[in-house]
C-alpha cells in the first residue's frame, strides 16, 4: 500500500515541485539511466518522465542492472521505502493528450523475517509537504473534455491540474488519459 496524488503536470511545474523537495532535503535521480546520478535540478530532463525524491536520512536506496541501465531498486523493500516517486504528465501535441502523473511513497512493507516495517516519519514529513505543494501548484478542478472512448460525449471529473494543462483542455481540446 501507498500514498499518492495523481495530477496533470507539464515541466515547468514539476521543476517547481523538484526544487522543493530538494529544499526539503532530498537527492533527485532519475528511474534509470546508463549509470545514475545523484543531484539536484540539473539531473531533470524534458526527456525523462519519471523520478525519484530520495530521502537520505531515511537509508540509502540500492540500484540493479537490467538492459544494460542501472535501475533504482524501488517497491515493496528498504530502498523503495527511502524514495518518493514523482513525474511530470506526457503532454502528446499531435494527438492532444495528457497524460496522468504521480506522487507516491510506499507506507509499510514486510522485510525477509516477516516484520512488517513502517516508511520512515522523516519520508512521510517530506511526501505530505510536497502534497500540499502538489496542490498548490495544480489545484483541484472541475474539468470538462471529449474523451477517447466513442460512447461518452463530454465527461466532467475534478482533478488537481496546473492551469497551464488546463488551458489546453480548454482553449485547445485536449483529452486527459
Amino acid at each position: 500500500m501507498g500514498k499518492q496524488i495523481n495530477y496533470y503536470m507539464e515541466y515547468d511545474s514539476f521543476v517547481l515541485l523538484a526544487k522543493k523537495a530538494v529544499e526539503l532535503g532530498c537527492e533527485i535521480l532519475p528511474f534509470s539511466a546508463e549509470v545514475l546520478k545523484r543531484g539536484a535540478l540539473d539531473i531533470l530532463s524534458k526527456e525523462e518522465l519519471l523520478y525519484c525524491f530520495h530521502v537520505p536520512e531515511a537509508g540509502e536506496i540500492k540500484t540493479e542492472q537490467r538492459w544494460g541501465k542501472e535501475h533504482v531498486v524501488r517497491g515493496y523493500n528498504a530502498s523503495g521505502a527511502t524514495i518518493i516517486e514523482a513525474g511530470f504528465s506526457y503532454i502528446d501535441s499531435k494527438d492532444k493528450h495528457i497524460t496522468r502523473a504521480r506522487i507516491y511513497c510506499i507506507t509499510d512493507y514486510f522485510d525477509a523475517d516477516g516484520n512488517l516495517i513502517k516508511r520512515p516519519d522523516c519520508v512521510t514529513k517530506v511526501h505530505e509537504s510536497l502534497a500540499r505543494y502538489v496542490k498548490k501548484l495544480a489545484p483541484y478542478t472541475e474539468v470538462e473534455y471529449k474523451p477517447a472512448n466513442p460512447l461518452y460525449d463530454i465527461i466532467k471529473e475534478k482533478n488537481y491540474i496546473t492551469p497551464q494543462c488546463l488551458a489546453l483542455v480548454r482553449e485547445q481540446g485536449y483529452e486527459l488519459h
